[in-house]
């Protein structure tokens, strides 16, 4: 028994204790019942027997009460404890897709190589940077998909540096560098997903644009990795009105088993996908 079900017997049993004395004090005084202004026949027996018996009523009332409370608050914690334990297989299953997850990703700094494997956590950080990539290529509008073009304008801001950043700090001429190394970055992922520009494109509308491209090329013909998750949403979903008190543990447990990459792009997967939209924010970014 827990200390809240001790408190209630002894509390029990103390007003017992207490009851009985208050009534023999009321009821019998040197043989003569003073409630009664008579003294002890079968009759003032009779109403003292009958008091005692509903004090031991009550008292046994009450431990039953606590009894049931006790065994209600056992099968709570058990219910509570399996709902968690089916949770975390849950997450473990979730962790398994992730881990198993693989993707041949484009390396901007590898021009036009075969794109390399990835497994894994760094698999979705590399598609997360791919993503910011395509994202800035879908909405700068160019057309990448002239590749000797696109290399010949950058070996071209190479060599057209201008002469006096040779005397300029050392880390202002790597910034410049780093400016045309990372537009040459954004120009390889454009040509890698073919984007042909034509068009003026919103902060939204590439956002949403970048990820369906990413998504249907990763993850809609072979991974499981969205659809699980959201079937784990759902069930705490289904669950909540039971389980409401454990609901943001089980999310805490979830968030601590996924990287940061992988929580940027679920929240771009709720963009993408209007129906499990209010699901995802609901639960991981709790809006």
């Amino acid at each position: 028994m827990n200390k809240r079900t001790y408190i209630i017997l002894g509390s029990v049993l103390a007003i017992c204790i207490i009851s009985i004395y208050i009534v023999v004090c009321i009821f019998t005084r040197n043989g003569y019942c003073v409630a009664w202004g008579t003294p002890i026949n079968y009759e003032g027996t009779t109403t003292f027997v009958g008091i005692l018996s509903v004090i031991i009523t009550f008292a046994n009332a009450w431990v039953l009460y606590a009894t049931l409370s006790e065994q209600r608050e056992q099968n709570r914690q058990l219910q509570s404890q399996h709902f968690i334990e089916q949770w975390q297989v849950l997450v473990a299953q979730q962790i398994a897709i992730r881990d198993s997850t693989k993707a041949m990703i484009p390396i901007p700094q590898n021009n036009l190589s075969s794109p390399q494997t990835f497994t894994g956590v760094y698999c979705f950080k590399m598609i997360w940077n791919t993503y910011n990539l395509l994202k800035e290529a879908i909405e700068r509008g160019d057309n990448y998909s002239d590749w000797e073009r696109t290399m010949y304008e950058y070996d071209c801001a190479i060599e057209n540096i201008p002469e006096y950043m040779e005397y300029c700090e050392p880390e202002q001429f790597e910034n410049v560098i780093n400016d045309i190394d990372y537009k040459h970055q954004i120009a390889y992922i454009g040509h890698y997903f073919n984007i042909k520009g034509g068009h003026c494109s919103t902060d939204v509308f590439s956002a949403v644009e970048a990820f369906r491209l990413i998504y249907e090329r990763y993850f809609q013909s072979s991974s499981t990795y969205y659809s699980h998750l959201c079937s784990m949403l759902l069930f705490l979903q289904q669950n909540k009105s039971f389980y409401k008190d454990r609901i943001d543990d089980c999310i805490s447990i979830l968030k601590y088993n996924l990287c940061q990459a992988e929580l940027l792009l679920i929240k771009q997967y709720a963009e993408y996908d209007k129906q499990n939209k209010e699901l995802i924010l609901k639960y991981l970014f709790k809006q």
